[in-house]
């Protein structure tokens, strides 16, 4: 058996050539090109990861390479004269994935690199064999295996109106990510190993056995898993220093086991479930004690639009952040690729004593954030009366707090089957003191509140992307960074930063997100190729006592960049 994890990503590119016309887009194009990616270690050499595209020629039954093939749009009954307009659906001919190494692996289906104007794209929902395809998931192949027919649809939605006539795209690619399986197959018995080759210290993921996780590191690997998957802290293990681990991808179910976790810093999970699955997830048994100031509840982004349940959970501890904030989660479902759905979120004795804090003076809810579901969709909250909020909460302006919900995109929810009024239920909450900077010669300064031990100073931009054309890209615009922080216990004169005089934005992979600040020039680093252009950045100040209470919080716009 191999028990080193070796994980490779085969990255198949193709270009779709959506040919245009003068109304609303006639004639559509793919074009598949195939890569292959290899593992070794010194002179030894290892298994090959090695994938490959095929199309039908007819209804499944006849398949062909598709490198270099030009993929149509048609009709589900053949004709390829199609005129793209609202509520239409096309398709293209069926593909299938085809292992052609010696490795086992899995695969997942995404839509980048669009040329063109990506505005069109903002009316234009694409989807394989159904589910959204930014949360489509292909199943194991082993060596020789091909993959299960996959029907990629393009759907113009029902309410595009006539910003999108005579819009052209001339390439979107599609991209299909293969990587090594992660268990090992026995020759003896023909069965994959429980647990081999992974983080984790036993089960084999299903519900009667879960994988077990007896040291935080190993939660990380939860991530690796795109199917529905079991995960449960091992018995004996009472606490998990959580210092460097969270921001976790959960498809699946999670069992803490009565274990507490300390020192959690941002999200556990970063997302739950899959845009277009529906499924029952739970995250049960545990107590997180958060100290976070990035504003990320418990969960950053519920994606599953079936139930997700907290059962058993106790937070605890210190939240800061801005927007719309809450202690279980920030986001619903709707924004997955903008795809809406009814879903349901249940809580059983789950609890919440977290002392909650908006620096700009958003809405608070004491459970969750925004209940975001779409345009015609429902969100269902269930909870029982040992579930609740008891916290205190802390924001500036005038925005109210509620102990359920910050706010949802409709006016109501339903909330043990009865339609509530986002509204309803606001919560005491304390305002803090604005202290905002205001600018100097030489720099940012701003007044102490009485008390003040420390200064928290960051910078954040809040930048929007733009294609070749000028075109603002779709579900890529408008993204919120936090560049930095810095901690000022002593010496402070006022004065919190320095005076920025010009600013610009670089676009590339060869920094991280961040800033540079070097007599009053600012370079502000994306970290991404995408071209961000516009946006402005933002100075926040937030000033705490010796017990690190927050007395007073402000910030102040320090540098706008102008749309192209």
């Amino acid at each position: 058996m191999n028990n080193k994890k070796t994980t490779k990503r085969a990255l198949v590119s193709s270009l779709l050539a959506l040919v245009m016309c003068v109304s609303m887009l006639i004639g559509t194009t793919f074009a598949w090109f195939t890569d292959q990616a290899s593992t070794s270690v010194n002179t030894i050499q290892s298994g090959d990861l090695e994938i490959a595209l095929e199309y039908s020629t007819d209804d499944g039954t006849t398949w062909a390479d598709a490198e270099g093939q030009a993929l149509n749009f048609k009709t589900a009954d053949g004709r390829t004269d199609i005129l793209w307009e609202p509520g239409c659906t096309y398709e293209l001919p069926l593909i299938r994935v085809r292992n052609n190494g010696n490795l086992a692996l899995k695969y997942e289906l995404a839509i980048n690199g669009v040329t063109g104007s990506a505005k069109l794209l903002e009316a234009i929902e694409f989807s394989a064999n159904d589910a959204a395809i930014s949360s489509f998931s292909g199943t194991l192949l082993e060596k020789d295996d091909v993959s299960d027919s996959i029907l990629i649809k393009g759907h113009m939605k029902e309410e595009a109106g006539n910003e999108y006539e005579n819009l052209e795209i001339s390439g979107i690619g599609i991209t299909v990510y293969a990587t090594q399986f992660t268990y090992e197959k026995d020759s003896y018995d023909d069965q994959y190993d429980a647990a081999a080759g992974t983080a984790f210290v036993g089960g084999n993921g299903t519900e009667e056995n879960p994988y077990l996780v007896n040291e935080a590191s190993q939660l990380m690997s939860i991530s690796d898993y795109s199917e529905y998957t079991y995960f449960k802290v091992a018995d004996g293990v009472e606490t998990l220093d959580m210092t460097g681990v969270g921001k976790i991808r959960l498809n699946g179910s999670f069992d803490g086991n009565g274990v507490t976790m300390n020192n959690l810093t941002t999200a556990l999970f970063q997302s739950v479930g899959k845009a277009g699955v529906e499924q029952d997830i739970k995250i049960s048994n545990l107590t997180a004690n958060v100290n976070t100031t990035d504003g990320n509840a418990l969960v950053r982004n519920i994606y599953n639009p079936g139930t997700t349940t907290f059962e058993n959970v106790a937070l605890h501890g210190y939240i800061e952040g801005q927007y719309n904030m809450g202690s279980f989660y920030n986001y619903g479902t709707a924004n997955a690729n903008s795809i809406g759905a009814d879903y349901t979120v249940s809580f059983v004795n789950a609890t919440s004593d977290v002392t909650l804090i908006n620096t700009t003076g958003n809405a608070i809810g004491g459970m969750l954030g925004h209940g975001y579901e779409g345009a015609n969709n429902k969100l269902f909250i269930n909870m029982d009366d040992a579930s609740g909020y008891t916290g205190q909460m802390y924001t500036t302006g005038t925005a109210t707090c509620y102990e359920v919900m910050a706010m949802c995109s409709h006016a109501t929810y339903m909330l043990n089957g009865v339609e509530t009024s986002r509204y309803t239920s606001p919560y005491p909450s304390t305002r803090l003191t604005a202290a905002v900077p205001t600018a100097g010669a030489d720099g940012y300064y701003v007044a102490a509140a009485d008390g003040v031990a420390r200064y928290v100073v960051s910078l954040e931009a809040q930048l929007t992307a733009y294609d070749e054309e000028g075109v603002k890209i779709a579900n890529k615009a408008g993204l919120t960074w936090s560049l930095g922080k810095k901690t000022i216990t002593e010496g402070f004169n006022g004065k919190v930063f320095d005076l920025i005089n010009s600013a610009e934005i670089v676009n590339d992979k060869n920094h991280e997100i961040g800033y540079e600040l070097s007599n009053g020039a600012l370079k502000v680093y994306t970290g991404r190729d995408w071209n961000f252009a516009s946006g402005w950045i933002t100075l926040n100040v937030t000033q705490y006592d010796a017990n690190d209470t927050i007395l007073a919080t402000g910030n102040i716009r320090v540098h706008t960049f102008e749309e192209p």
